[in-house]
C-alpha cells in the first residue's frame, strides 16, 4: 500500500502544479481572443472566460499520465491499469461531450444523457463478467444483481452523475467547491476501502479543483463550462465504480438527486418536455438575487426565495448542504 500512497501523493502534486500553470494560461488566452460569456447573475452582465474546464481536463490527464509512466518505470503494481485506462477513456469521452455542447449548444435536451450512456461503454465492458453482490445496509440480506449492474446501473450512474452535476453549477464557485467536498469524501472512502486506483482519480481531481476554486469563486474570473462540469461529474461516477463505493457515491449525490427531481417538475407542471429551468438568478439593485420562477425548480431556486440571498451566500449554503452529506458518507463507510 505504501507505493500506492506515494503514487497518489505524486499525482495530486502534479495535478496541482499543472492546474497552477494551465488555469491562468487558459484564462489569458480567452481574454486575448475575447472568448468570453456573460455572467447573468450580476448587474451589467460582465463578460468572463467560459471554458476553464479545458485547463481542468488537461491538468488531470497530464498528472495521471505521468503517474502511470512512473508506475511502469519502477514496476509498481498497486494501481490497476486494467481499471484505470478504461475509466480514463470514459472520462475523456464525457469531457469531449461537454466541449461539443459548449461549442455547438445542443438544442435537443436529452442528447447529453444519451452521449453519456455511450461514454459509459468502456466501464460496461470491464464490468461485464463481475458477479455483483449488494448487501443491504444494517440488514444481513444479500442480492446478486447479475447483468443488471453492467448493462443498466453503470450507464445510469455515469449519465446521472455527469448531468446532475452539470445542471447545478451556474453560480460562482459552486462546481469546484462542491467538487472539492465530494472528491475528498470519496477519496477518504477509497482509502479506507483500500481501493488505490479510485483514490488516484479523486486525489488528482482534488488537486485541479483546489486551484480552480480560487479562480472561480465569487466574483468568478473564469467559468468551468460544460466541459468542466461533465468532466468532474463523470470522475465521481467512474471512481465510485472502480472502487466499488456505491453507498458513499449515492449519499454524496443526494443533493444533486433532489435538485434533479425538482427540476423535472417543469415537465409535468408546464408541459415543457425539452426545456430545462434556467439556473441563473435575477440580480437586484441591493446585490441580492431572485429566482425568475414562482415555484422552486431546484435547490438553487428554493434558496433564492430566502430573504437577502446573494450569489455568494447561495453557494456557501449549497456547499454546507453537500458537506453534511459528505460527512454522512464518510461515517457510513465505517459502519459496513
Amino acid at each position: 500500500m505504501t507505493e500506492s500512497i506515494l503514487l497518489i501523493i505524486l499525482s495530486f502534486l502534479l495535478s496541482l502544479a499543472f492546474a497552477l500553470w494551465l488555469v491562468p494560461l487558459i484564462r489569458k488566452i480567452h481574454l486575448e481572443k475575447k472568448l468570453t460569456i456573460e455572467d447573468m447573475n450580476k448587474k451589467g452582465h460582465p463578460r468572463v472566460p467560459g471554458l476553464g474546464g479545458i485547463a481542468l481536463v488537461f491538468a488531470f490527464i497530464l498528472a495521471i499520465t505521468l503517474t502511470i509512466a512512473l508506475k511502469l518505470i519502477f514496476g509498481f503494481d498497486s494501481i490497476d491499469l486494467n481499471l484505470l485506462l478504461p475509466g480514463l477513456l470514459s472520462i475523456v469521452m464525457m469531457a469531449f461531450v461537454g466541449f461539443a455542447d459548449d461549442i455547438l449548444m445542443f438544442p435537443f435536451r436529452p442528447i447529453k444523457p444519451i452521449l453519456a450512456l455511450l461514454a459509459s461503454i468502456p466501464m460496461i465492458i470491464i464490468s461485464y463478467n463481475e458477479n455483483i453482490i449488494i448487501r443491504l445496509p444494517f440488514i444481513d440480506n444479500e442480492i446478486n444483481i447479475g447483468l443488471l449492474y453492467p448493462l443498466v446501473l453503470i450507464p445510469l450512474i455515469v449519465a446521472f452523475s455527469a448531468n446532475a452535476f452539470n445542471i447545478m453549477a451556474d453560480f460562482d464557485g459552486l462546481a469546484p467547491g462542491n467538487g472539492l467536498i465530494i472528491s475528498a469524501a470519496l477519496f477518504i472512502n477509497s482509502i479506507v476501502a483500500q481501493k488505490p486506483t479510485a483514490a488516484l482519480l479523486f486525489a488528482s481531481l482534488f488537486g485541479t479543483l483546489l486551484v480552480f476554486f480560487f479562480y472561480n469563486k465569487y466574483p468568478a474570473k473564469i467559468f468551468t463550462g460544460n466541459i468542466g462540469t461533465l468532466f468532474i461529474g463523470s470522475i465521481f461516477a467512474i471512481g465510485a465504480i472502480i472502487g466499488n463505493l456505491k453507498y458513499a457515491f449515492l449519499i454524496v449525490m443526494i443533493p444533486y438527486l433532489i435538485h434533479f427531481l425538482l427540476q423535472e417538475r417543469i415537465i409535468f407542471e408546464e408541459k415543457r418536455i425539452l426545456a430545462r429551468p434556467r439556473e441563473r438568478g435575477i440580480p437586484q439593485d441591493d446585490g441580492t438575487i431572485k429566482s425568475e420562477y414562482k415555484k422552486s425548480y431546484g435547490l438553487t431556486h428554493l434558496l433564492m426565495k430566502l430573504p437577502k440571498m446573494t450569489e455568494k451566500k447561495l453557494v456557501y449554503y449549497l456547499m454546507a448542504i453537500e458537506m453534511l452529506f459528505a460527512m454522512i458518507a464518510m461515517v457510513f463507510i465505517f459502519s459496513i
